[in-house]
């Protein structure tokens, strides 16, 4: 079911993210959490939880707010480069559910063009959240629901994905938390990206941090199979960037040893195995690892030639912005935002012209939305996304911040 406007088509996304559009629902009350709960992301298909209207109410300690890929294209379409959404919603009687409408209503709000597959039979994708403990991060109960059958390589919705302009960046988030995309050991999924990836498209999917006790999985060298479900698609990718913890635990599935004086030397080292690992053609790639307030990140040329990797340390460090998690997501936000700039990223990136010039920009500018994004409230998810122009203006400036209201200040958000 394709949500129709009069004034706009497929053909005008320059971003499409794909796959998990969810409702975040935090409750600190929750009583079907104390066996789930970790520090991480728990993901059961299996376990079906009835969205409560009441859930969804903005009070104290509890609301909701759009997660997956609604932390990265509304941004996109706020900042002024046109985003859409394509993923399923569960529906009842003539119309989407309550989660499925929720959803729906922060895209129209934010000019991002849904592009809808219904599901008669699951409810609408919805995590359940933990709120955040001392010394300890949200914690995180995924039921993909609606979007574990989503098919994205089944001709009726891979013909929609075909009507983006060539150089449209496809970006699919997660693996491994989406049956039917993830079947085959991930070969599904690598088909599509082979594909879209041959046909002229940027292509990029990202992981999720899969593990109930992130710390313990690193420590232990916990191998984690799901993560491995990323290796048949790793060679059909544009771009692919981690959060530190995930690359850590991506590692150790992958089998890698990586040895180092610190962990800078470590994350580094990690990127240049995968670009030797995954230069398997002479498509041009950029890998990168987000850490706090640093990137690491390598171009890899069509030639095979590396630039990079190198590191990019944030200006915009907002020390009272730690109340949410959602800076890796807004992150390749901004980045998707100035790679689709009049600045000929595309092809420099295709011609094997991109410098670290050119990354320092990028990065900067996954920066300081990264750094706006994380200081939204439950009552305003949104309302602290800049306009691309004020934000050309701040990265331009080479002006360090440190404090949100200074930074929002000169980004002209009231």
């Amino acid at each position: 079911m394709l949500q129709n406007t009069p004034e706009k088509k497929i053909s005008d996304i320059s971003v499409l993210v794909v796959g998990t559009t969810c409702c975040d629902i935090t409750n600190p009350d929750f009583d079907f959490f104390k066996n789930i709960a970790g520090d991480g992301l728990v993901s059961d298909s299996s376990r079906m939880v009835e969205v409560k209207p009441e859930w969804l109410e903005l009070k104290k300690e509890f609301y909701a707010m759009g997660g997956g890929s609604l932390n990265i294209a509304p941004l996109v379409s706020i900042a002024g480069t046109q985003a859409g959404i394509l993923t399923s919603l569960g529906t009842e009687e003539k119309t989407y559910d309550i989660q499925g409408r929720f959803m729906l209503n922060i895209m129209e709000k934010t000019g991002t063009y849904p592009i809808i597959i219904p599901h008669k039979t699951l409810p609408s994708s919805s995590s359940f959240i933990r709120p955040a403990q001392p010394g300890k991060r949200e914690a995180i109960f995924h039921a993909p629901n609606a979007v574990d059958d989503l098919d994205i390589e089944s001709e009726s919705v891979f013909s929609m994905i075909t009507q983006l302009q060539p150089g449209a960046i496809v970006h699919y988030v997660y693996s491994g938390v989406a049956r039917i995309m993830d079947s085959e050991k991930g070969r599904k999924l690598a088909r599509v990206m082979e594909k879209l990836i041959r046909l002229g498209y940027i292509t990029m999917v990202d992981p999720h941090t899969l593990s109930k006790n992130p710390k313990k999985s690193i420590s232990d060298g916990e191998i984690i199979e799901e993560y491995k479900l990323l290796k048949p698609v790793l060679p059909h990718l544009s771009w692919f960037f981690s959060s530190e913890v995930e690359a850590k635990m991506i590692a150790n599935s992958f089998g890698y040893s990586i040895r180092g004086k610190n962990q800078e030397d470590k994350n580094k080292k990690f990127l240049l195995r995968l670009a030797d690992e995954y230069n398997t053609d002479n498509s041009p790639r950029i890998f990168g690892i987000t850490a706090g307030a640093d990137i690491y990140v390598l171009y890899l040329n069509p030639q095979g030639k590396r630039i990079g990797p190198i590191s990019v340390k944030s200006r915009y460090i907002i020390v009272d912005a730690n109340k949410f998690v959602g800076a890796g997501d807004s992150f390749r936000a901004g980045f998707e935002v100035e790679w689709t700039q009049n600045r000929n990223y595309f092809k420099k990136f295709q011609a094997g012209e991109i410098k670290e010039a050119d990354l320092e920009r990028l990065c900067l500018m996954g920066h300081l939305l990264a750094a706006c994004y994380v200081t939204r409230t439950p009552s305003s998810q949104y309302g602290n996304i800049p306009k691309y122009q004020n934000m050309d203006k701040i990265v331009s400036s080479g002006i360090t911040f440190s404090e949100k209201d200074t930074l929002l200040s000169a980004l002209k958000i009231n």
